[in-house]
């Protein structure tokens, strides 16, 4: 850091010629045109007052490419998009208010203030020396902060966010995580505790019900532990019960019928009996006459397919139509009194109305995870943000062949590191939501001439990718009462 000090004193002193340069690239360009793009590199102050003094009236975006600027002043007001990267700034102060995108990356900033850009949608303040950062704007899209040394984030009231990107930080802690994030990164960070976050970024659960839809979903992965270590523990008592009766199966499975595992709690040999029953996980002591106080019972709740109760759900809605037309036409011809027609019609009309808004539910629920307008421009982004750095490393590389500069091939390796396969994974993720890999192990079997297995050969692993548009766990609805922690006594 002491470096970069010394080299902005350096350029202040003897090479603060940034106000000159920007003059001359302004002297030679269109009063009217709309983005200031400044490819030169400028170094020093700058003061962008210049602007309305050289009669540019109709700037909204301005594009600082990579120099060494060492302070901004004056950003005019109307600009809605300010974009500065890799410069020498440590502070940019008086913000204009009409900021829409603002992107300052690669830069030396350890405080920013956003209090008065309310209209801000887009914030990008990666690779920078940010500790904290207050006051985020509430119309806030797309939060990018990535390679600071922020420790804590609190993003309440950011109900529009739908990216976030924290990684490479020290965040031990981030409040108020909005349900509606599709793209979230977090790596390279210390453990990091969500308060008052849902577990999933996009889970839609009403905030007094996060509490327990935690507590079940620990109290429910720590029963199939317990469940998994039990039975592994039994398979490995039998295996031995087998080993010892000299692999004769009949006295093997007498043993093991005498075979008496100890109970989870009470560590008597009577055996813990782990069932399902009425939708609930139970856990009890194997002793049915006199149990110690071993009591689990979580209530999974009633959930279905959405896939298989959305058509469910059409052909209830078909037969409550053509009930109501049929009643509509008994009436019609008298085959129905009027007064019971009238109460009967309004019964059907109800049980319509209420299967159409369950339908809504369901048909919201399976757009939302198969026709996401967000999640598809969201791809479409990481896509073209891709082929851009693709198309930077091939430049790279074949201005390496020309020059043999190992600098140049450091910058393209750098990209391919840092940049690319980030968001390689990114994409990924955004479209396979859940991945898993299989294996099938194969067996060539050779039959002798009397047709009985003589020997067999273990062929290759065959494995199989399998990818999931959308997370297995958002495949499901929960109808009616949820899913909760009846009793956890252990």
């Amino acid at each position: 850091m002491n470096i970069i000090k010394d080299q902005r004193e350096t350029i202040i002193k003897e090479n603060n010629t940034a106000q000159q340069q920007l003059k001359d690239v302004l002297d030679k360009m269109n009063r009217t045109l709309k983005t200031l793009d400044i490819r030169e590199h400028l170094q020093g102050d700058i003061d962008l007052s210049i602007l309305k003094e050289e009669d540019f009236k109709n700037i909204d975006t301005i594009l600082l490419n990579e120099g060494e600027i060492t302070h901004i002043l004056n950003i005019p007001e109307g600009i809605t998009k300010f974009v500065c990267k890799k410069n020498l700034l440590f502070t940019i102060e008086n913000l204009p208010s009409s900021l829409v995108h603002l992107e300052i990356t690669e830069n030396y900033l350890s405080t920013i203030d956003l209090a008065e850009l309310n209209k801000l949608t887009h914030l990008n303040l990666s690779h920078n020396h940010l500790t904290e950062i207050e006051n985020i704007p509430n119309e806030l899209v797309e939060l990018k902060c990535s390679f600071n040394q922020i420790t804590h984030l609190d993003l309440q009231g950011l109900s529009k966010l739908k990216v976030l990107n924290v990684s490479n930080n020290k965040i031990t802690v981030i409040e108020n995580l909005p349900q509606e994030i599709v793209d979230f990164v977090y790596e390279n960070n210390p453990d990091i505790e969500f308060r008052n976050s849902p577990v999933i970024p996009n889970e839609k659960v009403e905030e007094q019900d996060i509490e327990q839809e935690l507590s079940y979903q620990e109290s429910l992965n720590k029963y199939f532990k317990l469940k998994l270590a039990y039975e592994t523990k039994l398979y490995e008592q039998k295996k031995q019960l087998y080993k010892k009766s000299g692999n004769n199966i009949k006295i093997a499975r007498k043993q093991i019928s005498m075979l008496k595992p100890k109970c989870i709690k009470c560590k008597r040999a009577v055996g813990t009996i782990f069932t399902k029953k009425d939708n609930a996980y139970l856990a009890m002591c194997g002793d049915t006459k006199n149990p110690c106080k071993l009591n689990i019972e979580l209530y999974a709740g009633n959930f279905g397919s959405v896939q298989t109760r959305l058509y469910e759900y059409r052909e209830f809605q078909e037969e409550s139509k053509d009930t109501i037309i049929r009643q509509k036409l008994d009436t019609l011809f008298n085959y129905v009194d009027e007064h019971k027609s009238i109460k009967k019609f309004k019964k059907e009309l109800e049980d319509y109305t209420m299967l159409s808004a369950g339908m809504k539910d369901l048909l919201d629920k399976h757009n939302e995870n198969f026709n996401n307008p967000q999640k598809k421009e969201l791809i479409q982004k990481k896509r073209d943000i891709i082929f851009e750095y693709i198309e930077n490393i091939k430049s790279l590389l074949e201005e390496y062949e020309k020059t043999d500069d190992r600098d140049i091939l450091k910058s393209a390796v750098e990209i391919q590191v840092k940049d690319l396969l980030p968001e390689t994974k990114n994409l990924r993720l955004l479209m396979s939501e859940h991945m898993e890999m299989t294996i099938d192990v194969e067996y060539l079997i050779d039959i002798d001439e009397n047709g009985e297995e003589e020997a067999s050969r273990k062929l290759d692993n065959v494995f199989y990718l399998f990818k999931h548009d959308v997370a297995l766990s958002k495949l499901d609805y929960t109808f009616g009462e949820q899913p909760r922690v009846i009793h956890f006594k252990l």
